[in-house]
C-alpha cells in the first residue's frame, strides 16, 4: 500500500509539474508576443480618396500608423495636399522625402523620438511636440 501511494503521489506530482511548466511557457510566449510589437514604416500614399490621417487606405500598408511607427511622406500625392490629422497623433519619427508642398492640419502630431528627417523643404505652421 505504501508503494502504491508513493507511486500515485510521484506520478501526480510529476504530471502537475509538467503541466505547470507547460502553462508557464505558453503564458510567457503569449506575453512576449503581446509586449513586443514591431514598429512599422507607414508611407502616405493618398489611396483612400480623402485627406484624413485616420483613413487606413491613405497609407502604404492600408493601416493607420501606430504610435511607434515611422511616418514617411514621399512623392505619391499631389502638391498642395492638406492632410487632416483629425485628432492628436503620435508617431516615433517623421521622414519627408518629397519636394511636393503639403501641410499637416489640425491637432498635434507628437514624435516620441523627436526625429524629423527631411530631404526636402518642410514648412510647419502648426504646433509640434517632440517628446
Amino acid at each position: 500500500m505504501f508503494f502504491k501511494t508513493l507511486f500515485a503521489f510521484l506520478w501526480n506530482h510529476q504530471v502537475s509539474e509538467i503541466w505547470f511548466c507547460y502553462a508557464t511557457a505558453i503564458t510567457a510566449l503569449t506575453l512576449l508576443g503581446v509586449c513586443k510589437s514591431q514598429a512599422a514604416t507607414k508611407t502616405w500614399d493618398a489611396g483612400g480618396g480623402d485627406q484624413l490621417w485616420s483613413t487606413a487606405n491613405n497609407w502604404s500598408t492600408d493601416g493607420v500608423p501606430a504610435s511607434g511607427d515611422t511616418i514617411v511622406f514621399g512623392t505619391s500625392f499631389a502638391s498642395g495636399t492638406a492632410i487632416q490629422l483629425n485628432g492628436n497623433r503620435t508617431a516615433n519619427d517623421l521622414s519627408i522625402t518629397s519636394a511636393t508642398n503639403f501641410s499637416l492640419n489640425g491637432n498635434i502630431l507628437t514624435l516620441s523620438s523627436g526625429d524629423i528627417v527631411r530631404t526636402a523643404t518642410f514648412w510647419n505652421n502648426h504646433d509640434q511636440q517632440c517628446a
